[in-house]
């Protein structure tokens, strides 16, 4: 069976699928009529379908032989708040919101493989089912629920992330780590006003806060192996009212990545240590929040295995594209704790990388061909992991 074939003969649908969701974004927890749509092609495939729990998401099923085990796909329904700026038909109608991180490719991919598996149903040997999960740019937003609710009893499960730095026709499946922790943190220190005249007679929590923000670095270069990827980046920092007045209270946020659970669980108390006795040392006080957020994510080798033989049989052995992890965080992760599973990129940029726009920005776009590759994985995927589940 060639599922490329049967992929690309869904390339229309693919298509005008794709479109319609790009051209109707909707925010986390807000994918109302996004959820209205999934639900009508499902039951135009004749696929029985539920929604999870009081949320926007969608769980469907496609019956495998009787005591068969299940396989879950994952696709991501939520837009960002970006204004589209690209000039094309299909542009997004809901101003300041746009699909600018491929999630409207997901879910047209998901409908796509869904009808081909419909169509070689007598070639399954696993039940398949199908989770539309809302909030995915939501921190510990949709995927926890989802994990819970939707993906329990599953043997395995496996997703795909549109890629806009790979060239369309490749894809990536690695075994092991594939991206980071996302955490955030929120610092404050509490000095003293003065006047700036007399700084002496204030503590600069401004200054205080620059220090902290210098030291921080120090977690990375020299508390943690060299060897082990690690960001500690502090992207906020709001202090001062005036510029003639010493900063009585600065406040910065920011966020850490990891691949490395066991470094993950150590850094917040590095990160307090230092906050701690830079603030003792300058005389003044501070408050330290530390949330953890999506865990990293790590393919299951066995699985990736499936996925390289799935990548190999739709695009071929030269085409599958070696990747670095990313430093990117992705909610899949939590299915990934619970599961075996596995998750690829596909390449949906333009050869060469010619008018390629990065993930979120206001001009993000794919190569559509990538959908019929990535329809044709995911069925091959179905296809080989059922042989090491029966």
């Amino acid at each position: 069976m060639d599922a490329l074939k049967l992929a690309e003969a869904k390339k229309e649908y693919l298509i005008k699928l794709r479109r319609h969701f790009h051209m109707n974004p909707e925010l986390g927890w807000q994918e109302f009529k996004t959820s209205e749509r999934i639900k009508n092609e499902l039951d135009e495939q004749g696929i029985r379908w539920e929604q999870i729990g009081d949320t926007t998401g969608i769980v469907a099923y496609i019956d495998g032989p009787a005591g068969s085990k299940e396989v879950g796909l994952r696709a991501d329904m939520d837009a960002l708040p970006i204004k589209d700026e690209k000039k094309v038909p299909y542009a997004s109608q809901n101003e300041g919101v746009m699909h600018a991180c491929g999630h409207d490719g997901h879910m047209a991919i998901l409908l796509g493989t869904a009808s081909i598996l419909m169509s070689i149903r007598d070639r399954l040997k696993v039940g398949v089912r199908l989770i539309f999960q809302p909030a995915e740019e939501v921190i510990e937003g949709g995927a926890v629920i989802s994990c819970s609710k939707a993906a329990q009893g599953l043997s395995n499960i496996g997703a795909l992330h549109l890629w806009s730095l790979l060239e369309t026709g490749t894809i990536s499946v690695e075994p092991g780590p594939r991206m980071a922790s996302a955490d955030s943190f929120e610092i404050t220190i509490k000095g003293k006003s003065a006047h700036a005249s007399t700084p002496n007679l204030g503590v600069d929590a401004l200054y205080i806060a620059s220090v902290v923000e210098n030291a921080l670095q120090a977690i990375v270069s020299r508390q943690c192996d060299p060897l082990e990827p690690v960001v500690v980046t502090v992207g906020k920092l709001h202090s001062g009212n005036a510029y003639n007045i010493l900063a009585g209270e600065a406040v910065m946020t920011g966020t850490v990545r990891t691949f490395n659970n066991d470094l993950r669980d150590k850094i917040p108390q590095m990160m307090e240590h230092i906050v701690k006795h830079i603030t003792l040392a300058f005389n003044a006080d501070y408050t330290y929040k530390y949330t953890y957020g999506t865990p990293p994510v790590i393919n299951e080798p066995k699985s990736a295995a499936a996925g390289r033989l799935a990548a190999a049989e739709t695009v071929g052995e030269k085409n599958i594209a070696h990747m670095k992890p990313i430093m990117g965080g992705e909610d899949f992760a939590y299915f990934l704790q619970k599961i075996p599973g596995m998750f690829a990129f596909i390449g949906c940029g333009k050869p060469g990388g010619k008018e390629c726009y990065p993930h979120h920005h206001e001009c993000f776009d794919i190569n559509e061909e990538s959908l019929v590759y990535a329809a044709a994985f995911l069925t091959n995927y179905v296809l080989k992991i059922q042989e090491t589940l029966t």
